[in-house]
């Protein structure tokens, strides 16, 4: 009995923590449309996560690092395409708009401006 609880709880908490997740960056890309102010950040890390060869989905990441106007360095890690990760080297200089009332919140420029046109068509 126990063990059919456990098979049934956990997929559904793993389903209710990738919910609130995208819920969460939802919101901040609202905000990001809403106040965000273009800075330029620091490419500071390249990363690749997943499998190599043939069906492996592999995940490229890049981490920026910024100075916010509260004088505090923040870093943000964000999923990017392959040609935009081939195209940038670390302690290159990296469009952004991090959210001026919470400046810890931060997206790349494209994203936000992809946000704000979506926003924009659909009236809000």
């Amino acid at each position: 009995m126990l063990s059919v609880i456990l098979l049934l709880l956990v997929p559904a908490a793993i389903v209710v923590g990738l919910v609130a997740v995208v819920s969460l960056r939802a919101l901040q890309m609202k905000r990001l449309a809403a106040d965000g102010i273009a800075a330029t950040a620091t490419v500071a890390d390249k990363l690749v996560q997943g499998r190599t060869g043939s069906g492996g989905g592999r995940i490229h990441r890049i981490r920026y690092e910024y100075v916010g106007p509260d004088g505090v360095t923040h870093t943000h890690r964000s999923v990017v395409d392959v040609s935009e990760w081939n195209a940038v080297q670390i302690g290159d200089a990296y469009p952004i708009y991090y959210s001026a009332s919470k400046p810890s919140i931060s997206a790349p420029a494209r994203l936000v401006e992809l946000s704000r046109g979506a926003l924009a068509r659909r009236g809000r």
